[in-house]
């Protein structure tokens, strides 16, 4: 089956969006920062609780380095939310109604919840970089295409629910 997308006679191929590259190299600096921080505590003071202190901030920040290599991708299938803690899909065929903080005076919102029967995917852009713009106009154009209910966000919505693949998601 064909999965790239004609749209105006210009071929859209699935679209793959990432965290913003200068996020990521902040993340990285942070890991190095707070490990060194970690390792002159120790070696100066060898005091194990100052060492546990900078240990866990190191964990933290290398948790969301681990976290900033989620890609979203989309296509004319499926949208498809690939993370560390597993692979998570929703066909458009399934979605009922999406819920957003996106209304059609402030196109600033950049959060999305894919709702469809006893199924829920859940993408926030706020973080994102390249594709960003075309996942936006991607995400439009198929809300019009499929005629989905568009409702406001609600608080329960940023949930993935029945829509893991696999866990692990990276491989």
């Amino acid at each position: 089956m064909n999965r790239n997308l004609n749209i105006g006679g210009q071929t859209v191929l699935p679209i793959r969006v990432t965290v913003l590259w200068h996020l990521k190299v902040l993340y990285a600096i942070g890991v190095l920062f707070f490990l060194s921080l970690g390792i002159l505590s120790w070696v100066s003071s060898h005091s194990l609780t100052i060492l546990l202190f900078f240990g866990a901030f190191t964990l933290l920040i290398a948790y969301t380095l681990l976290l900033s290599f989620t890609t979203i991708e989309a296509d004319s299938e499926a949208l498809q939310v690939r993370a560390p803690h597993g692979l998570y899909c929703i066909k458009w065929a399934e979605v009922q109604r999406v819920e957003t903080n996106r209304d059609s005076r402030d196109q600033s919102g950049q959060v999305f919840a894919f709702r469809g029967q006893d199924k829920s995917l859940s993408v926030n852009l706020s973080l994102a970089g390249r594709g960003k713009k075309e996942l936006l106009g991607f995400i439009e154009y198929q809300i019009c295409y499929y005629n989905f209910q568009v409702t406001l966000l609600s608080a329960d919505s940023l949930k993935q629910k029945n829509t893991r693949i696999r866990r692990f998601g990276f491989w």
